[in-house]
């Protein structure tokens, strides 16, 4: 294999190999130099091009091989990079039929996309026999309307969140789930498959009250804890955006879990979050990303933060840290969805593995490598209790409130624009 690129370079586009290579069945490739788009385009209709995949970063790198027609013996293989977002499509277009590609399964990346291949993708290839190619990206649905809108879908199962699933179900993005093919879905959560018709989930995690037991013995219990400063003195961490925050302001201020959004839903409700973030916010500090909450806690920059449980349960693992997270709270629970590109041409392919991924052993395994919970209750059963004592059970989500995108998705830029001129004050 080589790899070349197409890149612009004031103003023209140039294609360049950057290395050649003897295939093993001992035929010399051509090497080409350089040569403008056009003349790649035009190379189209000489030879037989399949394209491989195309990047996602925006820029489209487009992965391609081609084939003499009249010697049927391999010439190249190249990554060419465009700007030309019309072009790279009609070559996909003319290419697609020739060459059928992987099921492509889509994620975020890091430990959870370790997880998803350790506990999903490998023991699915290694049952099922179908090749399953990974790709990552930063959960914009434009990346992925993208693809739908112009018929080049590369990827097939993504995984989402729910304000990205409803979304995207609401424009046409992606498939209906059969929900048949799933099997027994009795011990799903029922967020799992109420959040949309176009997504079934599959992890799920919590925004938690944690601190470190390794030097606070007797920690908060309650978010009221969280908010007396006298009694626990110290900076407390907040995820600096108004999402998850103002349910948390308005847990500390008596409202149970399962009321926070029937209250953000009044006016009166969403200044009565405001009001109780004034009275912490000389002892806030913010954090946007979940690694920055772990390296407070863990410095000891914070006395106490809301973090994410899988970040909590990364540093209990990995750096042996004795970070304490308080379930009795309150928590924010959200789940991570798998959907299904609209026109996948391996729909039959990503329904399987769908279905692998959310049976009951899958969703056991699951665990072991991230610190997310099932959505299937099923795979509680024969987990190990140090695995379980770190998880979302039933019963500390029923203590919790579900996430709700709905909510954000129809109020996010007012209550967004509010909290940046509050937090300027």
């Amino acid at each position: 294999m080589r790899i070349g690129r197409i890149e612009r370079r004031k103003g023209r586009t140039a294609a360049k190999i950057d290395d050649h290579y003897v295939s093993p069945s001992g035929y010399k490739t051509q090497l080409m130099g350089s040569c403008k788009v056009d003349t790649l385009a035009k190379a189209q209709k000489t030879h037989f091009i399949d394209v491989m995949s195309i990047d996602r970063d925006g820029l489209m790198n487009l992965v391609y091989k081609m084939w003499e027609p009249n010697s049927y013996r391999r010439n190249d293989m190249g990554a060419v990079r465009f700007k030309t977002l019309g072009l790279a499509f009609a070559l996909v277009g003319a290419a697609s039929a020739a060459d059928a590609r992987d099921l492509t399964v889509v994620s975020f990346g890091g430990a959870l996309q370790d997880a998803i291949r350790a506990a999903f993708i490998e023991p699915f290839t290694a049952s099922s026999g179908t090749k399953i190619v990974e790709d990552t990206y930063d959960g914009a649905l434009s990346k992925i309307s993208a693809q739908v809108e112009t018929g080049a879908a590369k990827w097939d199962v993504v995984d989402v969140e729910s304000n990205q699933l409803i979304q995207g179900c609401q424009e046409g993005v992606f498939e209906e789930i059969n929900w048949s093919s799933l099997g027994d879905t009795s011990k799903f959560l029922p967020a799992a498959k109420d959040t949309s018709p176009c997504g079934v989930g599959f992890l799920t995690g919590a925004m938690v009250l944690s601190y470190d037991k390794a030097k606070l013995a007797e920690g908060p219990q309650t978010w009221a804890d969280f908010w007396d400063v006298n009694k626990f003195p110290g900076k407390r961490g907040l995820r600096f955006t108004p999402k998850g925050t103002l349910e948390i302001a308005l847990m500390a201020d008596g409202v149970p879990a399962a009321d926070v959004y029937k209250t953000l839903e009044d006016p009166a409700g969403v200044d009565r979050a405001f009001a109780k973030l004034d009275q912490l916010k000389p002892n806030i500090t913010w954090w946007k990303l979940g690694a920055e909450s772990i390296q407070q806690l863990a410095s000891g920059e914070v006395a106490m933060t809301a973090s994410f449980n899988g970040r909590i349960v990364a540093a209990n693992r990995g750096e042996k840290r004795e970070f304490d997270m308080v379930w009795n709270a309150g928590s924010i629970y959200f789940m991570d969805y798998f959907a299904i590109l609209k026109g996948s041409e391996n729909k039959e392919a990503a329904e399987k593995f769908i279905a692998f991924a959310l049976g009951a052993d899958a969703q056991r395994e699951f665990p072991k490598h991230v610190g997310y919970g099932p959505t299937n209750l099923a795979a509680f059963e024969g987990m190990d209790a140090a695995i379980v004592a770190e998880l979302p059970t039933q019963e500390r989500l029923d203590a919790s409130t579900f996430r709700n995108d709905q909510f954000w998705l129809d109020h996010n830029d007012e209550l967004t624009q509010r909290f940046n001129v509050w937090a300027a004050q």
